[in-house]
């Protein structure tokens, strides 16, 4: 089924190249399934915790009440968000160090609707730096997540509508071919942003300074003639006299031969107080 394959390889690359941290469990005992590239390189997790239970693999995270907020989400079904909350992490070294991030536990549903896993979605907010890197590669390939190729292309679709963070897919053209649920709390009404002329026009991008971003210059045009960005920000006034700042990253997307077929871009909104 080449267009089925092609499909999952899609999905599958969108996650490598979207910014962030995200970990995914499995089961009651919350067993480590998925780790994305951010969350081994700045969230002190370790490749070899796969396949271990939280309580055996990130015991300082138990200790501090995180266990409990695991088994709540699973138990219930309910979402668990966090701001600001202090987390005091072992590093690879063995020492201790304090980060500030604000998070989401959100339950991972089966196709029958049961709750089988928790996904974390983290940011660190320690500091402006910090702040700037919370789109660093939200997902990365999810290659644990093992079941026949269909059932793997629902999942993804899941997992996409769950992450709090808005998501749309330009094709070569600069048209829009699909976002997640969380696109509409940046762009509003999606109707309106049907390629990246009519998006622009409608969101009226503008540089932090105020200046407002010639067409050439926008981050998915930009990742259209195949450059990364990540966490660059943005300001938005929409036409509709909703202003907001965000932070935007955008990647090419390739087809087996390496040519860029599309690009995918991230908005996550962030407080300015």
């Amino acid at each position: 089924m080449p267009e089925h394959d092609d499909r999952v390889r899609f999905l599958r690359q969108l996650f490598d190249d979207a910014p962030g941290i995200v970990v995914l469990t499995r089961g009651p005992t919350h067993i480590y399934e998925y780790l994305n590239r951010a969350a081994v390189t700045s969230s002190g997790y370790r490749p070899d915790i796969l396949g271990k239970t939280l309580r055996e693999a990130r015991p300082e995270l138990v200790e501090q009440g995180y266990g409990e907020m695991y088994d709540g989400v699973y138990r219930t079904g309910k979402s668990f968000v966090g701001h600001d909350a202090r987390v005091v992490r072992t590093t690879a070294d063995g020492s201790h160090d304090e980060r500030v991030l604000r998070y989401s536990l959100t339950p991972w549903r089966d196709e029958d609707g049961k709750v089988s896993g928790v996904l974390v979605n983290a940011i660190d907010m320690t500091d402006e730096a910090s702040a700037r890197d919370l789109q660093r590669e939200l997902l990365r390939r999810t290659e644990e997540l093992r079941s026949e190729a269909e059932s793997e292309r629902r999942r993804l679709h899941q997992l996409l509508d769950v992450i709090p963070v808005g998501m749309v897919i330009y094709d070569r053209d600069g048209k829009v071919t699909a976002g997640n649920k969380a696109r509409a709390g940046i762009v509003g009404d999606p109707t309106q942003s049907v390629d990246i002329a009519s998006s622009a026009a409608y969101l009226r991008l503008c540089h932090p300074d105020g200046q407002p971003y010639a067409i050439d210059e926008l981050p998915i045009t930009r990742a259209l003639r195949g450059e990364t960005i990540r966490g660059e920000r943005v300001l938005i006034d929409r036409i509709d006299g909703v202003k907001m700042t965000v932070l935007v990253s955008a990647a090419p997307m390739r087809d087996p031969s390496g040519a860029i077929d599309s690009a995918v871009q991230f908005y996550q909104q962030i407080d300015e107080s």
